[in-house]
């Protein structure tokens, strides 16, 4: 089976960064890489088609920031995808942005701040405790290449010893 990628992240706040992940996933991992880049809220059967993104893949890669995102019953859209991918025991590798936060780009609601604040606590709790922080998208870059460079040769052994079963 071939390795996949999903890469998980609120949609605007990590444009730039998804794009570069994506290319350097693909092109130089060779690897293969899912962003749902075309799903929006309007899309029908929204949740069922990203649980399909996420089956597929045996790595997810979530970028977390200063924004909760779009949000389906109260829990966003980020936070669906996870929780789903851990249930499943896909392997997470969440990323933290380190930076200052300017007012204009804080979510107004003082929910999705808290509900931001709650997710983070969960991906510290259940799924790793210190999570890597980066500042820049070339820092980003380098520290998914280099977890992913880990995880596809723990992936490729497990294969390979797999096939003599």
């Amino acid at each position: 089976m071939a390795l996949r990628v999903f890469l998980s992240s609120t949609f605007l706040e990590f444009k730039a960064e998804r794009k570069i992940l994506h290319r350097v996933i693909t092109r130089y991992l060779s690897v293969a890489a899912d962003m749902a880049e075309y799903l929006t809220c309007e899309t029908p059967n929204l949740e069922e088609e990203l649980k399909k993104w996420i089956d597929k893949s045996q790595i997810i890669v979530l970028l977390l920031g200063i924004r909760y995102g779009s949000t389906c019953e109260g829990i966003s859209w980020t936070r669906k995808e996870i929780e789903y991918a851990k249930e499943g025991g896909k392997e997470i590798l969440p990323y933290l942005k380190e930076q200052e936060i300017p007012n204009t780009v804080l979510d107004l609601d003082d929910n999705k701040r808290l509900a931001l604040q709650e997710f983070v606590k969960y991906v510290r709790t259940r799924i790793k405790a210190n999570i890597p922080m980066f500042e820049t998208t070339e820092d980003l870059t380098a520290v998914v290449t280099k977890d992913l460079c880990r995880e596809i040769a723990l992936y490729e052994q497990k294969e390979y010893e797999g096939s003599f079963e």
